[in-house]
């Protein structure tokens, strides 16, 4: 029998599902941003904010989403490093989400960041087993 230089993961039925959730989150994440991007000569036509903003929104989506979907991956095989950045993107979010409930503008982000910590109160009593 051959020996591998791998370490045996203990498998986890709900990583996999958590992994997927955030995958689609990053094609969420891609999906508005690139929307953003298509929109954006119209926006300019009819501007009603700071092309500052506009540039902000397009930069953080079109660079934030594929590292969340790189990120999925790392949840996936139960990285530490994957633990931790969604551990803080998390926080990041909920910050996000009250600025939003502030300013009177909510939106998706609410949800998504209700299910990101339901995810972290799932990963965190398991976070022991993460290599």
């Amino acid at each position: 029998m051959p020996v591998s230089n791998s370490i045996a993961k203990p498998k986890r039925p709900f990583v996999k599902i958590i992994s997927w959730i955030v995958f689609l989150q990053g094609i969420y994440i891609t999906y508005s941003g690139l929307v953003v991007v298509i929109s954006s000569p119209i926006l300019l036509v009819f501007p009603h904010g700071s092309y500052l903003l506009l540039f902000f929104l397009i930069a953080t989506s079109i660079i934030n989403g594929p590292l969340v979907i790189a990120l999925s991956f790392g949840l996936r095989a139960m990285r530490k490093w994957a633990l931790y950045t969604f551990t803080v993107l998390t926080v990041l979010s909920i910050l996000s989400f009250i600025v939003t409930i502030i300013t009177g503008t909510v939106g998706v982000g609410g949800v998504i960041s209700v299910i990101n910590v339901g995810i972290i109160i799932y990963l965190l009593p398991i976070s022991k087993k993460f290599v």
